[in-house]
């Protein structure tokens, strides 16, 4: 077997660097994967409970591109996906949108699985040193610091804010980076003891403060994904997680649908309330991947706001890697 030539350090793990690996030349790369959480996923990624795993990040995805739908095609083989139908919150997006069996790690696992992985290293900074990179590491696990390296190249995939913080005020991608501003997301799970067998996502035109709700059996309860609006979740970013839980466990009391349904005005049970400070870019840069001689950025700030988008700016990275 060929010994990799060149050795690349990504920060992150979610799509875009599912993306990338899927593009890479294994051969050729020594590849270190460092991810601050204690999985993959990025924006995808499920927490544990001891009720179980709670998706609080991106609910469906879509593949418009051949390597991508290629990819879906392989889950679909092998029971890793399935289509989610009846969408009335989008309306027609135009191609099918996919749903994991177990959940979204598993999509994320079965792309790295073969990659050296560091969870609870949480990148620093990153320093040139003989044309050489290091990176300056945070292991919250054993809550110490470290130092990573030397690597030929770094690869950030992580929203540009905290990208910036990475990188030396002097650098050419602080300016571009600059310009992306994200929408936050408050997300709470919430359980229920009916199930029905409809988990299709409900129409909320009640509230417009309600992007996505969301059901899953579980066992003999129901799960209950909502994804409050970026407008709704701007105004209360700052707000704590027991006043936002309460905010929204109102609004679903007061809600008529649920008299139909498994959630009525008694028996709500909050799991979770988690909040994304950077949930989708605002504005994006319109270009595939940011790429210098050290340093590259892909992700969803780069070709648009979709989990298919992080992907692809991550697949053409590789690909431009490749060629270098």
């Amino acid at each position: 077997m060929t010994q990799p030539t060149k050795s690349i350090a990504v920060i992150g793990s979610g799509m875009a660097t599912c993306g990338l690996i899927h593009a890479l030349n294994k051969e050729s790369y020594d590849i270190q994967i460092f991810e601050k959480a204690r999985g993959t996923g990025g924006r995808m990624a499920h927490h544990k409970s001891p009720e179980g795993n709670l998706e609080f990040g991106a609910q469906f995805f879509t593949a418009r591109t051949p390597e991508l739908q290629a990819l879906v095609a392989h889950w679909y083989q092998n029971n890793l996906i399935t289509p989610l139908h009846n969408l009335p919150l989008i309306g027609n997006l135009g191609t099918p949108a996919w749903v994991p069996q177990d959940r979204f790690s598993a999509l994320h696992r079965n792309l790295l699985k073969s990659q050296h992985l560091w969870f609870q290293h949480k990148v620093i900074s990153t320093s040139v040193a003989a044309e050489k990179l290091n990176l300056q590491i945070e292991n919250t696990l054993e809550n110490s610091m470290l130092e990573k390296g030397p690597f030929d190249h770094v690869v950030i995939t992580a929203p540009t804010p905290q990208a910036i913080h990475l990188l030396p005020p002097e650098h050419p991608f602080v300016t571009a980076l600059s310009t992306v501003d994200y929408w936050p997301c408050w997300v709470m799970v919430a359980e229920s003891n009916v199930t029905d067998g409809n988990q299709t996502p409900l129409i909320v035109e009640s509230d417009p403060d309600i992007a996505w709700l969301q059901r899953y059996n579980r066992g003999h309860k129901s799960q209950w994904v909502i994804q409050m609006s970026h407008q709704w979740s701007f105004e209360h970013v700052e707000k704590t997680q027991a006043f936002v839980e309460e905010a929204i466990k109102f609004k679903l009391q007061g809600m008529g649908i649920f008299q139909h349904s498994a959630i009525g005005s008694s028996n709500i049970d909050t799991l979770r309330c988690h909040r994304w400070l950077y949930a989708k870019p605002k504005t994006i840069l319109d270009k595939p991947y940011l790429y210098e001689k050290y340093i590259s950025f892909a992700g969803d700030a780069c070709l648009g706001r979709r989990v298919e988008d992080a992907f692809t700016s991550g697949y053409l990275l590789g690909k431009h890697l490749n060629t270098l």
